[in-house]
């Protein structure tokens, strides 16, 4: 961290550990350019550049400290090494893999400087031919913009390319009817009991996959339930349904560890479990468990729900998304459309000389809805 010192700006930064200081600098944005070099020399195997030379105080003559030919390589190495970027992150491993594979295409030793916009373009065209999907093609291209990126803000790089993502396609999400969830359970507690725990805890609870798989028997408190693997990285806390309350008392074994998982496979494993149950469902292949957090959502919107209380219980930060995730039902809006009709009858024409109040409809400001 760059800080003031006799007059002069001292660079100080630890990296993988070790301390590395100079002293000097006759600005600040020279102390942090120093520090975001040797981050960067370090990460490689690199020597950290020189420092300035200073004759007396504020005398240091100014001078760039910008990489020569910072490559690739040293900004991945930056962004997997950042836990402001990808290091410890859910994403991490995705972003190793996919960021791999771009200093596989562009050269791990290229200098990042030499990256233009036709490169990505043909990159991007390249995977096109090859029938990657658009959402994969932009995996890819988000994890090289995340480098350069890196890279510009840390002032080794003084451009970077623009990088064109491909349009995705507006997923269609499934739900199932309430009715079908019941019957779907009785039969997968016959076949599959340990499954069937989990669609349950999934429909009624309406957490992500990644949560309820994530479930410690520490987290099970009383009744209620702390996800604390959540897509926002807040811990949220749900009071256990019925069903759910007497399921986990069921399965909880008498010698279960408080640091125990409530159940115990990858996601990878309970998934492939519920294609064929997906399947019979009728619901398209590529379908996830996620389907089952759709469901939820849907049901309690059809269901009269306040779409607030419906954002808590799914744990949204912002009542959009939960309107996003809520399909109503043909079933709802054939019941919308019938009672605006009645609405909109009325008891009849007024008596003739009567007069007839309109009010305003203004919004939350004041203003005219």
């Amino acid at each position: 961290m760059a800080r003031l010192r006799n007059g002069t700006w001292q660079a100080d930064c630890t990296i993988q550990g070790k301390r590395y200081r100079e002293q000097g600098f006759p600005t600040k944005a020279e102390a942090e350019a120093w520090e975001a070099v040797t981050r960067a020399n370090v990460l490689a195997g690199r020597a950290p550049p020189p420092g300035p030379s200073v004759v007396g105080r504020q005398e240091a003559a100014p001078r760039t400290y910008a990489p020569q030919g910072v490559t690739l390589g040293d900004l991945r190495a930056i962004c997997l090494g950042d836990p402001e970027i990808w290091k410890g992150r859910k994403n991490e491993k995705d972003a190793t893999r996919l960021s791999e594979a771009a200093c596989k295409r562009f050269g791990a030793h290229t200098p990042a400087e030499t990256i233009g916009a036709a490169a990505v373009t043909r990159w991007r065209l390249d995977m096109i031919a090859e029938g990657k999907s658009n959402q994969t093609i932009n995996n890819y291209l988000n994890a090289l913009s995340r480098m350069l990126r890196a890279g510009e803000d840390a002032g080794m790089l003084t451009k970077r390319p623009k990088v064109q993502r491909m349009s995705a396609p507006k997923a269609r999400e499934w739900y199932v009817a309430p009715e079908a969830v019941a019957a779907l359970l009785e039969r997968m507690r016959a076949r599959d009991p340990e499954l069937a725990d989990l669609v349950l805890l999934l429909v009624e609870q309406g957490c992500r996959a990644s949560e309820a798989l994530g479930l410690e028997w520490q987290h099970v408190e009383g009744r209620r339930l702390r996800f604390y693997d959540t897509k926002n990285g807040d811990d949220r806390f749900a009071p256990q349904t019925p069903a759910v309350a007497s399921m986990l008392t069921r399965r909880r074994p008498k010698d279960a560890l408080p640091h125990h998982r409530v159940f115990p496979y990858e996601y990878a494993a309970y998934n492939k479990r519920f294609r064929p149950w997906r399947d019979a469902l009728g619901v398209p292949r590529g379908t996830s468990l996620h389907l089952l957090r759709h469901t939820c959502a849907t049901a309690l919107v059809s269901a009269g729900v306040d779409l607030g209380a419906v954002g808590v219980w799914l744990g949204h930060h912002d009542v959009r998304t939960t309107k996003r995730y809520a399909k109503y039902t043909d079933t709802a809006m054939a019941g919308v459309a019938a009672r605006i009709g009645e609405v909109f009858a009325g008891p009849g024409p007024s008596p003739e000389g009567e007069k007839v109040t309109v009010t305003e409809v203004t919004g939350g400001d004041g203003k005219a809805a």
